[in-house]
């Protein structure tokens, strides 16, 4: 799907991915991640997490699975 910037993003039960071409810093691409204020379309203003490449990206895969494994999910 798309949000009113043309940027794509995923919904993961209450959680947004959005993916960016720039993120805050105006030079790496990235993700940002939000959390949904209950029922409907309002967002919990969220974290820019840079990615700035492939290398990147599978490390972040790697510690947010290693996360979820440390809490027992």
């Amino acid at each position: 799907m798309k949000d009113s910037s043309e940027n794509t993003y995923f919904d993961v039960a209450n959680i947004r991915i959005t993916a960016l071409r720039q993120t805050w810093d105006n030079d790496k691409p990235g993700l940002r991640v939000q959390a949904y204020k209950g029922k409907g379309d309002a967002l919990f203003q969220g974290a820019e997490l840079p990615v700035p490449d492939k290398e990147t990206a599978y490390e972040l895969i790697k510690a947010i699975a290693k996360a979820l494994e440390s809490i027992g999910v």
